[in-house]
Order: structure tokens, then C-alpha cells, then sequence
């Protein structure tokens, strides 16, 4: 037994790294004073340490509390025998300024926040009894090897600014930070222990020094494009299965890289293409088939099928890839729980009208504004628009009369102007009217939904009438492939925005005669208040529209989900066409993943043109 010194303290020299016991949080400051710190230059501590042992450690590692330069005593700490205690001592890291922060110790088994922040250490052994390390705990540091026992979860922003980190062995990678955005510039060689749900596109862009990537757990979803400008990456390797990747490209402008190796199972696998990687020209698959592996991948997928978020939506695209590979392979067990599975997502709301599913859907709410807009709309003075209404004499189509009259006159002279075509391919031509319109009539064709509402927005734009066109998509948007698109006209005598569906010559009103906008329709099919379709509504004039039909079934399905561009002009889409954004009003807590811009506020998302 080790001789007992003040406050409890065993103190012993080992080569350069004094062991310190503490028996009582909140006294390392005065048993470890700099004055018994000679020819020491590291500490490994035992027992339960609070704030003010942790303001101690951190200034004997470089920084006082407010975050100032100190003197470094110690550059090792070696934490396997410390729990933190709460519950005693000042802050240790007083952030001021407008942005002002007190940080604290919050666990006993969390590397508190911004413990190790700027300081000058540069090796750590982390406590055996860790389950969180907290954002910043780990950044601005020294430290060459950093290695994070499985089970251990990290936050994102963990490790980051690290200049000189070399080696980093972690249970997880976030998907919230690209590695290459973390500040890592040293780093060559990185291992992923645990399971990562989703290594998103661009991950490892700009990574000068970066010369190896293992991943050992199951991925969930990896993004193609991982790997650009990494001059010195040599290998990749996934030994863990994967459910689903995108693609192709996994790589480009990385001259040193020799292999890309699949050695676990993948349900679906879409990573088979470089770009500028002159030593590497195809991905290497080794997985054999493993019921192990398989029994896991069906498990994450059914989790996320039961689930939320953009991992749902791969698990359901992946469904019939993973069907196929389990019973290929005799997997039958594991194969019939995820059919099970999902036919239950597949099928719940099966026995629901398109009416009721609409019904329940959440309210929108001006709450959850998210910025939006602001919506733009091409002038009637800009060339493209003047030479529309001169080549097709817009002028006399729309007529003299109110602006409702003119809008519903270029609804049915679209409507009969071409054929609608469902399925029919996009014209291969600038998607102006005009070009639409002659495509048609050279090819004896139709367009489809889209192609009529472009055609509308624009003949109404040159008449000086602000249009949007509109894609209204189903609940069920990232399995419906059937969706539809329509227009919206501003009235200015109504002082709001009027549906104008091209299709099918279509308006709706009020029991009163007056025009509505599609905001408008789905509520008041969920109100069950009264909707009037236009009499002459019909497809091709070959098959009149019923309200039932158009309304409280194609419609009802179709208006859970409404997308604008936020730039209305001639040529809005197709070879040529300018970027633009666009905006997808969706209802309050529902979740779409299309790349847009995402709100539940109605009011941005109708606001008026002016």
C-alpha cells in the first residue's frame, strides 16, 4: 500500500507521469500545485473530479478559465480511473461577449464541454466509464492519435481544429458535419469502429494529408461523390455491410488512389465510378453472402421504415433489392420480417380515401415560417414574353374583359391548343410556348401535366398576369410517381391567387361563384366546405371531370404536397434553362426531402406579387 499524503492524496513519479488519487472531488488544486510539477509532464488522475478540478487541470494544460493563454505544465492526462461530479465548483470556461457561455460539468460519464479546448495537450487516455464526448471537448488541441472505445458516442463537433491529429479511431461519424469542413489538416488515417447511419456527399472534400478511410460498422446510406481533391488518398475500405448507396461517382481528383473495397454485404450498391483517379478504375466487391450480415441490415432497415427522415425514404427505395438478395441467398426468415414490415408501411393507410389521409394531415401554420421567398415573376415587356404574345396574338385570346375572364380564356385556349399525354417523353426543344407548341404539331404528340402548366405560365405572364405552375404531390410522394401540376393566376380584382389547371380546363369556386387557389381547395376539403368544378372541366374533351373525381379523390391525393419555383419566367426548365430554387409548402412537422426549401407557412408561400 502506497504511503497517504495531504488531502488524501497518493503522489508517485512514474518516468515522467505522477499518478494523483483523488479521494474528494474539488482538491486537485491544492495537491497538484505547479510546485510538485518539476520534471512531470503529464498526470494520470483516479477519482471523481468537479468543476473546479477540471478550471485546474485545464490551466495546468495551457488555459484559465476565460479561455486565456497560460503556461503548460502538462501535455499527457491520462483519465481511465475519473468519473466528473456535477454537482460542486465554479464553471471552469467562462465564454464572454455578446456570445457569452458558462460550461460546466452536466454527467459523470461525459468529457465535459470544451474540456481540452485550445490547450496544449497532446496525448489522452479517456475515462473507462465514458459514454458521451460533449461538443468541443476535444478541438483546438495538440493531440497526433486519438483513439474512442465502441460505445462511446460523439458529438459532431467533438473534434475539430485540430492541427496537429494525425491518427483518429471513432465508434461514429456524424452526418451533421462533413469531416473535411472539421479543420483536421494533418489527418491520414481514419477508422470507424461503430455503425454510421449516413456518410453524406462531400465528406472528405479538400483532405491534403487524408491517406486512408475504413469503415468496420454497418453503413445505412452512402452518398456518392465522398472523396474529392484528397491528393493523397490510397485506400477505402467498408468491412461492415451497407444497405443502400447512391452514385456513381465515389471519387474524383484523388491521382493516389489504388482500391475502393467492399468486403461486407450490400443491399444495394450504386458506388462504381471515378473521376480523375488515374490508379483506380473499378470498385473491388468481396462480401460473400452472410445471414449475419443480412439478419443486421434487415433490422436497420426495418427500424427506419418504422421511422422518420431521408433514411426512410432509401429503406423503402432499397425494399425490393433487399427482398431479392435475402431469398437468392435461403435468408427466408429475415426476407419474410422485412416483407412484413414493409407491407405495413407500405399499407397504412390503404384502407383510408385520399379525402380522410388528407383530413388527418397536420395544419399548416404561419409560426413555422421559414424565410421564404421571395417569389419573382418575368416581366410583360421582357423579349421572350413580347415575341409569345405577338407570334400566338395573346392580346386578342385573353380578351378585353376582367382579369378573372382573361385568365380562364388563356386556360381553355391552352387547354386546346395541344393534347395532353401523360406519358409522353419531354420535348427535346427550350421549353418556351412557342417551342412546345411546334413540337407538338410537327410530331402529332401531346405533353404531359407539366409541359401544359409551363405552356400556361407563360402565355399569362406576357399578358401582364403574375402565374406560378405548381407540382401538387401525394403523401406518399417518394413512392407515388403520380403527381400533377397546375397553375396559379393572380386576380387583381379578387386580390388573390386563382386555380387554373390546363389539363383538364379546369377552375374551382366558391357556392358563390368565386374563384379559389389551391391553398383555398384543400381546406375546404378538409372543412368539407362547398367546392363547385367548372361544368365544361374534361380531358381532352373526351372525358368530363366530376367534382367527386377531379376533387375529393385525384386532387384531395394530390395536394398534401405543394412546390413553387420561386422564378416564373419563358423557358422556366429543360437544356439551357437558369438554376432556380424552389419552395415546397408542406404541413406543420412533416417531413420532405427533395433538396428544396421546405415550409408550413401559407401565407409566404401565397403572398401576393407585389
Amino acid at each position: 500500500m502506497g504511503l497517504a499524503v495531504a488531502a488524501g492524496i497518493h503522489a508517485a513519479t512514474v518516468s515522467s507521469v505522477r499518478t494523483v488519487n483523488l479521494e474528494r472531488s474539488g482538491t486537485l488544486r491544492t495537491v497538484l500545485t505547479i510546485n510538485n510539477l518539476d520534471g512531470v509532464t503529464g498526470v494520470a488522475l483516479n477519482g471523481a473530479m468537479n468543476n473546479d478540478d477540471v478550471a485546474w487541470l485545464r490551466y495546468l494544460c495551457g488555459r484559465d478559465t476565460l479561455g486565456e493563454p497560460v503556461k503548460a505544465y502538462i501535455t499527457e492526462v491520462d483519465l481511465s480511473g475519473v468519473t466528473f461530479d456535477a454537482k460542486s465548483g465554479a464553471p471552469y470556461f467562462l465564454r464572454l461577449g455578446s456570445n457569452g457561455k458558462k460550461y460546466s460539468v452536466d454527467s459523470t460519464a461525459t468529457l465535459p464541454q470544451c474540456m481540452f479546448y485550445d490547450t496544449d495537450i497532446e496525448r489522452i487516455t479517456f475515462p473507462i466509464k465514458l459514454d458521451y464526448i460533449a461538443p468541443f471537448a476535444l478541438s483546438s488541441t495538440r493531440l497526433t492519435d486519438i483513439s474512442i472505445s465502441d460505445g462511446v458516442d460523439v458529438a459532431a463537433n467533438a473534434i475539430t481544429m485540430d492541427s496537429c491529429l494525425v491518427n483518429l479511431t471513432t465508434p461514429c461519424l456524424s452526418s451533421q458535419y462533413r469531416l473535411g469542413e472539421l479543420v483536421l489538416p494533418a489527418l491520414k488515417n481514419l477508422t470507424v469502429t461503430g455503425d454510421v447511419d449516413y456518410i453524406s456527399s462531400g465528406s472528405f472534400n479538400d483532405m491534403a494529408e487524408l491517406e486512408t478511410v475504413v469503415f468496420n460498422g454497418l453503413v445505412g446510406h452512402s452518398d456518392g461523390y465522398l472523396f474529392t481533391n484528397c491528393p493523397k488518398l490510397r485506400s477505402v475500405t467498408f468491412n461492415g455491410p451497407i444497405l443502400t448507396t447512391g452514385g456513381p461517382l465515389i471519387a474524383r481528383n484523388c491521382p493516389e488512389l489504388q482500391s475502393v473495397t467492399f468486403n461486407g454485404m450490400v443491399g444495394h450498391l450504386g458506388l462504381t465510378e471515378f473521376e480523375n483517379c488515374p490508379k483506380i478504375h473499378s470498385v473491388t466487391v468481396n462480401f460473400k453472402p452472410n445471414e449475419a450480415e443480412y439478419s443486421r441490415l434487415v433490422d436497420f432497415e426495418i427500424a427506419k421504415l418504422q421511422g422518420k427522415g431521408f433514411l426512410k425514404r432509401m429503406a423503402n427505395m432499397v425494399y425490393q433489392d433487399m427482398d431479392s438478395l435475402g431469398r437468392s441467398n435461403g435468408f427466408v426468415t429475415d426476407a419474410d420480417r422485412l416483407a412484413k414490415a414493409y407491407t405495413a408501411y407500405r399499407d397504412r393507410d390503404i384502407n383510408k380515401s385520399k379525402l380522410q389521409i388528407l383530413k388527418e394531415s397536420a395544419p399548416y401554420s404561419v409560426e413555422h415560417d421559414t424565410a421564404v421567398g421571395p417569389f419573382t415573376y418575368q416581366p410583360a415587356t421582357d423579349s421572350a414574353l413580347v415575341a409569345a404574345r405577338r407570334y400566338f396574338n395573346l392580346d386578342s385570346i385573353a380578351g378585353n374583359g376582367d382579369d378573372v375572364s382573361r385568365i380562364k380564356n388563356l386556360l381553355y385556349w391552352v387547354h386546346d391548343l395541344v393534347p395532353h399525354d401523360g406519358s409522353s417523353p419531354w420535348p427535346q426543344c427550350p421549353l418556351t410556348l412557342r417551342d412546345i407548341h411546334q413540337v407538338c404539331k410537327d410530331e402529332n404528340r401531346g405533353v404531359n401535366c407539366r409541359m401544359m402548366a409551363i405552356m400556361l405560365t407563360e402565355a399569362l405572364l406576357a399578358e401582364g398576369i403574375p402565374a406560378r405552375y405548381l407540382t401538387c404531390q401525394s403523401k406518399l410522394y417518394d413512392e407515388d410517381q403520380d403527381c400533377h401540376v397546375i397553375c396559379v393566376a393572380w386576380s387583381r380584382e379578387l386580390n388573390k391567387w386563382v386555380w387554373a389547371d390546363p389539363t383538364f380546363a379546369a377552375y374551382v369556386t366558391d357556392e358563390n361563384g368565386t374563384w379559389l387557389h389551391p391553398g383555398e381547395v384543400r381546406q375546404r376539403l378538409i372543412d368539407g366546405s362547398p367546392l363547385v368544378l367548372n361544368e365544361d372541366a374534361n380531358w381532352n374533351h373526351k372525358s368530363p371531370q366530376s367534382k367527386e373525381d377531379y376533387l375529393e379523390n385525384y386532387m384531395a391525393k394530390n395536394l398534401y404536397i405543394i412546390e413553387s419555383r420561386t422564378h416564373q419566367q419563358a423557358a422556366p426548365e429543360g437544356k439551357g434553362a437558369p438554376r432556380s430554387k424552389y419552395i415546397t409548402l408542406v404541413p406543420v412537422g412533416f417531413e420532405y426531402y427533395s433538396g428544396h426549401q421546405v415550409t408550413s407557412d401559407p401565407e409566404a408561400f401565397w403572398a401576393a406579387p407585389y
